[in-house]
């Protein structure tokens, strides 16, 4: 599943009026004459570049969408955050409630009851907000969806399975290009593993290094417990005895996992049992199980 934000232009334009009179001219005191919408590139899979589109998706199709809002104070949060990991700052380590990260860099609830607003005024029905303001979840037609957002869906063959995407990259009003950061939901691919492992690991510290770790030598080539932590450069944090007990480890899945597999690794490295517990995100993509797995 991918989704709209502010990135590289992948979409034909062809067709596409962007800059006409918006319906809800009650939204929009400016008025409907002189509304203009702003577009989010991106859109387009870059897996269905060259595809021909069987049809266009039919408009009475059912969609998931998750609707992304923009942070507040984004330069405060960025120094918060290189802060937080700075031992020589009073920060250090200081983090911020749920309740303090909404009321300091969440979108606020006029934010929120804009959008949510906008969305009911085209047909689509808000069915929850998240705590943290980020993501207003909607559900609505193919049809509906297309007229809020400015957007064809077509139906593509992709990999002998039907899926949907857009013809061209989504907009929404000026009135609402400052508050929504992304739109989900527009299409269903499904975004196949690759079949074979780049052995090159880049670690996650901001650096450009990379670490070379040779050929993978667990069953079927996959990571032993070893080139894991070479890959994610942690050999110097368990050097300085960090080994990480006692603590837990999220990891978001965009698919169901079976916990029997985790079982049968750590069991063939001698890792002990795990403790797994499942934390179920709603929204988009409709054809995928969301969820996050903490283990510990």
């Amino acid at each position: 599943m991918a989704t709209a934000l502010r990135t590289h232009d992948l979409c034909s334009t062809s067709g596409i009026d962007r800059t006409g009179p918006h319906d809800q001219c009650h939204l929009y005191p400016s008025g409907c004459a002189t509304a203009t919408h702003d577009t989010y590139p991106g859109a387009c899979p870059p897996a269905l570049n060259g595809l021909t589109p069987i049809h266009p998706t039919a408009k009475s199709n059912i969609l998931k969408l998750s609707i992304g809002l923009d942070l507040r104070n984004r330069n405060t949060l960025t120094a918060l955050l290189a802060a937080q990991e700075n031992p020589g700052s009073p920060y250090y380590h200081h983090y911020l409630t749920p309740s303090q990260f909404v009321s300091q860099f969440g979108p606020t609830q006029a934010t929120v009851n804009l959008v949510v607003q906008y969305l009911n005024s085209q047909n689509l029905t808000v069915t929850s907000v998240t705590p943290n303001h980020l993501f207003v979840n909607a559900t609505g037609t193919v049809g509906a969806t297309e007229k809020a957002f400015n957007v064809v869906l077509n139906d593509y063959n992709f990999h002998n399975r039907v899926i949907y995407a857009p013809a061209n990259n989504p907009s929404v009003p000026d009135t609402l290009s400052d508050v929504i950061q992304s739109i989900g939901g527009l299409n269903n691919i499904q975004l196949l593993p690759l079949t074979g492992m780049h052995h090159t690991a880049r670690p996650l510290t901001g650096t450009s290094k990379r670490h070379p770790i040779g050929v993978l030598t667990g069953p079927g080539g996959g990571y032993t417990p070893t080139e894991l932590r070479t890959a994610y450069s942690v050999d110097s944090l368990i050097s300085a005895g960090s080994n990480g007990t006692g603590q837990s480890i999220g990891v978001f899945e965009l698919d169901g996992y079976q916990s029997s597999d985790i079982d049968q690794y750590r069991s063939y490295y001698n890792l002990g049992t795990g403790n797994y517990s499942n934390i179920l995100v709603d929204g988009p993509p409709p054809i995928l199980e969301v969820a996050q797995l903490r283990s510990s």
